[in-house]
């Protein structure tokens, strides 16, 4: 909010301004002048230029500390802020590092409290020194020693790590390599892990199952799109444009139902290879041979509407269903139906491993509290 100004304030500021704008652009030396102190740029003082009114302005004259320079976002001079409202002066962040006045690195990429790695890292140096230093125990000890500091660092890889320590507690057989789990903690080990592994196994079998149906969706779309330029005289191929659409020639464009019973099949499928090839020779390919399709379409229609009966076992086009999918009742949404099941199943085989893994964690984070509190208790009998 701009400060109001009292009458004579306001007075004495509109006086200002008027001599300023009186004020000769240039000296007896033809030298030209700045800021409110009409003097010439001569001697190297640092300046500033106001975002309201374009003039240049000395730091000194407007009460800025030089140390600021790199900090400016927006200045307005005294004129434009206050007289005339045209904005505030506005300052960068600066480097939360203790005597750099630079900005911070500031990017879409990275975000930033200071203004660059090395003055991060001379930052987090001086804050954990002066921790360390700070803290005593009842005893007026140390809790930590530099060189037990200087340990834990090397441990960790970043700031995020660091700042995740004590938030668990450690791994006992990180600290004593040699301890072994008990007969029974090792066999219920051994059950989660087979089910995890079982689950994951499965989770890749969905996985491979899925995109293959992914690539039958784009393959149809190939499909259509071929058959389009056999049977549309003068086909534009590509999507519709407002031009096309009013044109009664692609408005009939082919939109097959495109269900394949080697699809059946498809989970018992152990090699997706062949399987793909039993399709088509060319699913997953982005073009197919023109030539080659044509004479297999019209192995299927020879007289542009009917149908044969039946073509040869190599014709992989005649296992697809070739009517529109609009008015295909018996194969009605079947690549979605199927999307649809594939997914499902992987959403609750992903619940499934994450509450395993989940129930295992329980079970190892209860046996290593159970350790280090029986090492507790043994170096306190001790």
């Amino acid at each position: 909010m701009t400060e109001e100004l009292s009458k004579e304030e306001l007075k004495r500021l509109q006086k200002k301004f008027q001599e300023f704008e009186k004020a000769p652009k240039y000296n007896l030396n033809s030298e030209e002048v700045f800021c409110i102190c009409r003097k010439p740029d001569d001697e190297g003082q640092l300046m500033v230029a106001c975002d309201g009114c374009d003039e240049w302005f000395h730091f000194r004259c407007m009460k800025l500390d030089p140390k600021y320079e790199k900090l400016v976002a927006n200045f307005y001079c005294v004129f434009c802020d206050r007289l005339f409202n045209k904005g505030k002066t506005l300052w960068k962040r600066k480097c939360k590092l203790e005597g750099c006045f630079n900005p911070i690195e500031l990017s879409e990429e990275k975000k930033s409290k200071y203004c660059s790695e090395e003055h991060g890292l001379m930052y987090m140096k001086q804050a954990l020194l002066y921790k360390v230093l700070k803290q005593e125990d009842l005893n007026g000890q140390r809790l930590l020693k530099l060189k037990e500091i200087s340990s834990i660092l090397r441990e960790v890889d970043d700031c995020k790590a660091l700042a995740k320590l004590g938030e668990e507690l450690p791994i006992y057989s990180d600290f004593y390599p040699d301890a072994k789990l008990s007969p029974h903690l090792t066999e219920k080990v051994a059950v989660w892990d087979k089910q995890i592994q079982q689950v994951t196994t499965e989770l890749e079998r969905l996985d491979s199952r899925l995109r293959l149906v992914l690539a039958l969706k784009e393959f149809l779309k190939l499909l259509n799109e071929n058959i389009n330029i056999i049977t549309i005289p003068d086909y534009i191929p590509g999507p519709r444009t407002k031009s096309s659409k009013s044109k009664s020639k692609n408005s009939k464009k082919s939109d097959i139902c495109g269900f394949n019973r080697v699809i059946l099949d498809l989970d018992k499928a152990t090699d997706m290879d062949q399987f793909k090839a039993n399709i088509s020779p060319y699913l997953g390919k982005n073009a197919i041979d023109p030539e080659d399709f044509r004479k297999l379409y019209q192995e299927i229609y020879p007289d542009d509407d009917d149908m044969v009966d039946s073509v040869g076992p190599e014709n992989w086009l005649a296992r697809f269903c070739l009517k529109d999918k609009r008015k295909c009742n018996k194969h009605h949404s079947w690549l979605n139906i199927l999307a649809d099941d594939y997914y499902l199943q992987t959403q609750l085989l992903e619940e499934k491993k994450k509450r395993l893994q989940d129930e295992r964690q329980t079970l190892m984070s209860d046996y290593n509290i159970e350790r280090w509190n029986n090492l507790e208790a043994k170096v306190a009998s001790n």
